[in-house]
Protein backbone atom coordinates (compact mmCIF):
# COMPACT_ATOMS: atom_id res chain seq x y z
CA UNK A 1 0.00 0.00 0.00
CA UNK A 2 2.42 2.77 0.90
CA UNK A 3 5.27 4.00 -1.21
CA UNK A 4 7.48 6.05 1.08
CA UNK A 5 9.82 8.68 -0.32
CA UNK A 6 13.40 7.38 -0.47
CA UNK A 7 12.30 3.73 -0.29
CA UNK A 8 11.27 3.27 -3.91
CA UNK A 9 14.08 0.75 -4.56
CA UNK A 10 13.74 -1.23 -1.34
CA UNK A 11 13.26 -4.98 -1.63
CA UNK A 12 9.49 -4.83 -0.95
CA UNK A 13 9.02 -2.57 -3.99
CA UNK A 14 11.27 -4.55 -6.37
CA UNK A 15 10.56 -8.14 -5.27
CA UNK A 16 9.62 -10.47 -8.14
CA UNK A 17 6.19 -11.22 -6.59
CA UNK A 18 5.42 -7.50 -6.74
CA UNK A 19 6.33 -7.46 -10.42
CA UNK A 20 4.10 -10.51 -11.08
CA UNK A 21 1.27 -8.81 -9.22
CA UNK A 22 1.61 -5.70 -11.40
CA UNK A 23 1.51 -7.85 -14.56
CA UNK A 24 -1.62 -9.62 -13.34
CA UNK A 25 -3.36 -6.32 -12.57
CA UNK A 26 -2.38 -4.91 -15.99
CA UNK A 27 -3.91 -7.99 -17.61
CA UNK A 28 -7.11 -7.82 -15.53
CA UNK A 29 -7.62 -4.05 -15.82
CA UNK A 30 -6.35 -3.81 -19.39
CA UNK A 31 -7.23 -0.47 -20.95
CA UNK A 32 -10.67 0.92 -20.16
CA UNK A 33 -12.02 3.63 -22.46
CA UNK A 34 -11.19 6.42 -20.00
CA UNK A 35 -9.13 6.60 -16.82
CA UNK A 36 -9.87 9.41 -14.37
CA UNK A 37 -7.21 10.22 -11.78
CA UNK A 38 -7.35 12.74 -8.92
CA UNK A 39 -3.75 13.81 -9.63
CA UNK A 40 -1.40 14.04 -12.58
CA UNK A 41 1.27 12.43 -10.41
CA UNK A 42 -0.79 9.24 -9.92
CA UNK A 43 -1.74 9.06 -13.60
CA UNK A 44 1.92 9.45 -14.62
CA UNK A 45 2.96 6.85 -12.02
CA UNK A 46 0.76 4.17 -13.57
CA UNK A 47 1.38 5.26 -17.16
CA UNK A 48 5.15 4.84 -16.63
CA UNK A 49 4.45 1.31 -15.36
CA UNK A 50 2.65 0.50 -18.62
CA UNK A 51 -0.95 0.74 -17.41
CA UNK A 52 -3.78 2.17 -19.55
CA UNK A 53 -1.82 2.26 -22.83
CA UNK A 54 -4.94 2.63 -25.01
CA UNK A 55 -7.10 4.59 -22.59
CA UNK A 56 -8.12 8.20 -22.67
CA UNK A 57 -6.72 9.92 -19.58
CA UNK A 58 -8.18 12.75 -17.52
CA UNK A 59 -7.12 14.39 -14.25
CA UNK A 60 -10.07 15.38 -12.08
CA UNK A 61 -9.03 16.45 -8.56
CA UNK A 62 -11.13 15.65 -5.52
CA UNK A 63 -13.36 18.43 -4.27
CA UNK A 64 -14.81 19.65 -0.98
CA UNK A 65 -17.79 21.76 -0.06
CA UNK A 66 -16.70 25.40 0.28
CA UNK A 67 -20.04 27.00 1.02
CA UNK A 68 -19.66 28.62 4.44
CA UNK A 69 -16.23 27.96 5.86
CA UNK A 70 -15.12 30.87 8.05
CA UNK A 71 -11.91 31.31 10.03
CA UNK A 72 -11.33 33.09 13.31
CA UNK A 73 -8.26 35.28 13.71
CA UNK A 74 -5.74 35.04 16.53
CA UNK A 75 -2.63 36.92 17.62
CA UNK A 76 -0.43 33.81 17.71
CA UNK A 77 0.06 31.56 14.66
CA UNK A 78 -1.81 28.26 15.00
CA UNK A 79 -0.54 25.37 12.89
CA UNK A 80 -2.61 22.29 12.16
CA UNK A 81 -1.79 18.71 11.25
CA UNK A 82 -4.69 16.49 10.14
CA UNK A 83 -4.25 12.81 9.38
CA UNK A 84 -2.91 9.50 10.55
CA UNK A 85 -0.43 9.75 13.39
CA UNK A 86 2.32 7.56 12.02
CA UNK A 87 6.00 7.89 11.24
CA UNK A 88 5.34 7.57 7.50
CA UNK A 89 3.31 10.79 7.70
CA UNK A 90 6.32 12.78 8.95
CA UNK A 91 4.75 13.38 12.36
CA UNK A 92 7.98 12.88 14.33
CA UNK A 93 9.91 15.35 12.19
CA UNK A 94 7.09 17.83 12.74
CA UNK A 95 7.03 17.24 16.51
CA UNK A 96 10.81 17.62 16.74
CA UNK A 97 10.54 21.01 15.07
CA UNK A 98 7.64 22.26 17.19
CA UNK A 99 9.09 21.18 20.53
CA UNK A 100 11.53 24.10 20.18
CA UNK A 101 9.03 26.66 18.82
CA UNK A 102 6.57 28.92 20.56
CA UNK A 103 3.77 28.41 18.01
CA UNK A 104 0.77 26.19 18.63
CA UNK A 105 0.58 22.89 16.78
CA UNK A 106 -2.81 21.16 16.81
CA UNK A 107 -2.82 17.50 15.83
CA UNK A 108 -6.13 16.00 14.70
CA UNK A 109 -6.09 12.29 14.05
CA UNK A 110 -5.15 8.95 15.48
CA UNK A 111 -3.00 6.05 14.45
CA UNK A 112 -0.55 3.42 15.56
CA UNK A 113 2.05 5.96 16.71
CA UNK A 114 -0.31 8.25 18.67
CA UNK A 115 0.96 7.23 22.12
CA UNK A 116 4.58 7.58 21.02
CA UNK A 117 3.79 11.01 19.53
CA UNK A 118 2.15 12.14 22.78
CA UNK A 119 5.54 11.79 24.48
CA UNK A 120 6.40 15.08 22.71
CA UNK A 121 3.48 16.84 24.41
CA UNK A 122 4.24 20.39 25.47
CA UNK A 123 1.97 23.36 26.12
CA UNK A 124 2.20 24.37 22.45
CA UNK A 125 1.51 20.85 21.06
CA UNK A 126 -2.13 19.86 21.43
CA UNK A 127 -3.45 16.41 20.53
CA UNK A 128 -7.15 16.27 19.66
CA UNK A 129 -7.42 12.64 18.58
CA UNK A 130 -9.93 11.55 15.96
CA UNK A 131 -12.57 14.23 15.35
CA UNK A 132 -16.03 14.08 13.85
CA UNK A 133 -16.94 16.34 10.91
CA UNK A 134 -18.21 19.25 13.04
CA UNK A 135 -15.18 19.16 15.37
CA UNK A 136 -12.85 18.99 12.37
CA UNK A 137 -14.53 22.02 10.79
CA UNK A 138 -14.07 23.86 14.08
CA UNK A 139 -10.36 23.10 14.27
CA UNK A 140 -9.81 24.17 10.63
CA UNK A 141 -11.65 27.43 11.30
CA UNK A 142 -9.46 28.09 14.34
CA UNK A 143 -6.13 27.44 12.59
CA UNK A 144 -3.86 29.56 10.42
CA UNK A 145 -1.68 27.12 8.46
CA UNK A 146 -2.02 23.43 7.65
CA UNK A 147 1.18 21.39 7.67
CA UNK A 148 1.10 18.32 5.45
CA UNK A 149 4.35 16.56 6.32
CA UNK A 150 3.77 13.16 4.71
CA UNK A 151 6.76 11.07 3.65
CA UNK A 152 4.45 8.86 1.59
CA UNK A 153 3.58 9.57 -2.02
CA UNK A 154 0.15 11.12 -1.63
CA UNK A 155 -2.34 11.49 -4.43
CA UNK A 156 -4.86 14.31 -3.83
CA UNK A 157 -5.13 14.69 -0.03
CA UNK A 158 -8.50 15.79 1.30
CA UNK A 159 -6.81 17.50 4.27
CA UNK A 160 -5.23 20.00 1.87
CA UNK A 161 -8.47 20.59 -0.03
CA UNK A 162 -10.34 21.17 3.25
CA UNK A 163 -7.65 23.63 4.35
CA UNK A 164 -8.10 25.58 1.12
CA UNK A 165 -11.86 25.65 1.68
CA UNK A 166 -11.17 27.52 4.94
CA UNK A 167 -8.63 29.83 3.30
CA UNK A 168 -5.67 28.19 5.06
CA UNK A 169 -2.35 28.13 3.28
CA UNK A 170 -0.56 24.78 3.30
CA UNK A 171 3.05 23.82 3.94
CA UNK A 172 3.38 20.48 2.17
CA UNK A 173 5.89 17.82 1.25
CA UNK A 174 7.06 18.13 -2.34
CA UNK A 175 6.28 14.54 -3.28
CA UNK A 176 3.47 12.81 -5.10
CA UNK A 177 0.41 14.86 -5.99
CA UNK A 178 0.81 17.36 -3.14
CA UNK A 179 2.83 19.87 -5.16
CA UNK A 180 0.11 19.92 -7.86
CA UNK A 181 -2.32 21.34 -5.32
CA UNK A 182 -0.14 24.07 -3.82
CA UNK A 183 0.62 27.20 -5.79
CA UNK A 184 3.92 28.51 -4.36
CA UNK A 185 3.64 31.73 -2.33
CA UNK A 186 -0.08 31.88 -3.17
CA UNK A 187 -1.82 28.91 -1.54
CA UNK A 188 1.20 27.68 0.39
CA UNK A 189 4.72 26.42 0.23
Amino acid sequence: GQLIYGQENKFINTFFLRKWYEKLIKFLVSSPDVVISPSKWLLDFYTKKGFFKNSGKKVLPNSVDQTSNQRTESEKLRFLYVGQVGGYKGIFTLLNVFKDLDYELHIAGDGKDLEKAKEFKKDNIIFHGRLDKKELENIYSNSDILIFSSLTYENCPMAILRAFSFGLPVIGSRIGGVSELIEGNVTGW
